[in-house]
């Protein structure tokens, strides 16, 4: 085969095979999606409060460590950045980022003995099990040394297929997609187009929303933000007083005298509006977080 022959072959696999790692996520992102989201690990690692949480559970830590290197061939501290895409209502699938090896993933998850390797198009490594906490057959793919692929069988291989044809994905400058790759948020979340999109979502609960967001930045403490477009400046003050009140309600509820924290935090939440975004704010102490986690360890001991 000549110089000019591998050539042509060369940009014919870039065209009709394109993999994640010469493409950011988001511009992978198949136009059935309804729910994405996106925590990154790497920065939720290396903030004050998760470093103290990893510290104060190091044992733990270690033992899950060891058993994903050794059993599935996957080391969780090579996990950057995970991304959630849901197009049906219990159902959907991850996209790890990070570095993966397809020889230790074979080695381990594919020896499992629920697990079935099968051929794949444009993977390196694919498999399918069965999940005692799920209904439907699970599927992992690996599509490069940085992109795994987990979750609902029938709709990996619904993602795999939309990555062949660009026509089925969002375009790489839509609004929405756009504002999550510029944000640094730990955690972030929206809804793609319309929410009444989402099963069993009532239309007259959408009504007037145009966009959801969820936002959390992970420091010394955690601030969870919620964020509605509404049509109008009146529907916006409209769900602001709806948010008050439903703090209000929970924070003073019975059932959650035995969740102190989360009370805490919806009793000094905020709410308020700006022009037509209506925004909810809730804050969790790192401190009072550790002390949680600590004293419920000591009660299950």
């Amino acid at each position: 085969m000549n110089a000019m022959k591998i050539g042509l072959l060369f940009l014919v696999l870039n065209w009709t095979l394109p993999l994640l790692a010469e493409d950011d996520v988001l511009s992978r992102i198949p136009k059935d999606t309804v729910l994405i989201g996106r925590i990154d690990l790497e920065q939720l690692r290396e903030s004050r409060l998760g470093m103290e949480l990893l510290a104060q559970h190091g044992s733990r830590v270690e033992s899950f460590q060891s058993f994903m290197v050794d059993m599935v061939g996957l080391d969780p501290d090579a996990v950057r950045r995970v991304w959630f895409l849901s197009s049906e209502k219990d159902r959907g699938i991850a996209i790890l980022e990070g570095s993966f090896s397809a020889t230790q993933l074979s080695n381990g998850l594919g020896r499992l003995p629920t697990v079935q390797k099968v051929e794949q198009a444009e993977t390196l490594f694919a498999v399918h099990y069965n999940d005692a906490k799920k209904p439907r057959k699970q599927a992992a793919m690996l599509l490069d040394q940085q992109t795994l692929v987990v979750g609902d069988r029938e709709l990996v291989e619904r993602y795999l297929a939309a990555l062949g044809d660009r026509q089925l994905l969002f375009s790489s400058d839509h609004p929405q997609l756009t504002q999550l790759a510029d944000s640094s948020a730990t955690v972030i979340g929206t809804v793609l187009g319309e929410i009444t999109r989402w099963p069993d979502f009532g239309k007259d609960a959408g009504y007037g929303v145009e966009e959801v967001w969820l936002t959390a930045e992970v420091g010394d403490e955690v601030t969870a933000t919620l964020e509605v477009l509404a049509m109008n400046e009146v529907q916006a003050e409209a769900l602001v007083n709806l948010a008050k009140g439903l703090c209000h309600y929970k924070a003073t509820d019975p059932m959650l005298a035995a969740k102190p924290l989360i009370q805490n935090a919806l009793r000094h939440a905020t709410a308020d509006s700006a022009e037509r975004t209506a925004t909810l704010t809730v804050k969790l102490n790192g401190a009072e977080i550790v002390r949680h986690l600590a004293a419920g360890d000591q009660a299950n001991r």
